[in-house]
């Protein structure tokens, strides 16, 4: 009895090292994005003759964006360099990132080179496969008076009048007219050089505004 007990005992533990095979853990935290099989399919392990993926996992904290670019301007992009990204479903939400990887062999029916850029501050709105565009812009030298923050502000904030470029900032409640002097523009957003020092609340609506006039600021904006 006593040796039935042990033998009945083993085929337990070895049960239930069979069962802890059928658990599969991620690596890292993520999102399943595919599943690949279906319950039934037999499971080879990775690595082995006729194995295959399980599920496809995305790391969402470590959100990345691809591109072609063509090989006649490969001069202007460097490792390391920023770059801004606008997803097409969030063209007012733009999202700084910075060169991380440059293949390193060029398409050569296309004359297109694979250019990988990582998004700095991913946030729950970005998904995987979405569709942006991607700005690489010039890096700034420390000895640069400019060497700040730049401001950006949507392109319906920006007013022109005789000539001169400005914008509504509310304040207290109440609007008042700031000169301000632009850059570059880029995705409905314009770069504002001089005039703004950033978290001001502005006037996007394309109604006519007065100095002065009595406003409501929406927090969710």
């Amino acid at each position: 009895s006593r040796a039935t007990l042990a033998q009945l005992e083993a085929q337990l533990e070895r049960a239930q090292i069979n069962l802890e095979y059928t658990v599969l853990r991620a690596p890292s935290p993520g999102v399943v994005l595919a599943k690949l099989r279906e319950v039934g399919e037999i499971a080879v392990p990775g690595g082995f003759a006729g194995s295959s993926d399980l599920i496809r996992l995305g790391d969402m904290s470590q959100i990345r964006a691809e591109l072609d670019v063509n090989e006649a301007d490969l001069n202007q992009i460097q490792k390391g360099g920023p770059a801004r990204v606008v997803p097409d479903a969030y063209p007012d939400r733009p999202y700084e990132a910075v060169v991380d990887k440059i293949f390193p062999q060029v398409n050569r029916q296309k004359g297109t080179l694979r250019v990988e850029v990582r998004i700095l501050e991913p946030d729950e709105q970005l998904l995987a496969d979405m569709s942006a565009r991607i700005t690489f812009l010039a890096p700034q030298n420390d000895d640069d008076d400019e060497n700040t923050a730049a401001i950006w502000i949507p392109s319906s904030a920006l007013r022109s009048e005789d000539g001169e470029s400005f914008v509504w900032s509310v304040e207290s409640g109440r609007t008042r007219r700031v000169p301000v002097e632009v850059g570059e523009r880029a995705q409905g957003q314009v770069r504002i050089v001089e005039g703004l020092r950033g978290g001001e609340a502005l006037v996007t609506s394309s109604e006519p505004v007065s100095e002065g006039q009595s406003v409501t600021v929406d927090e969710e904006s």
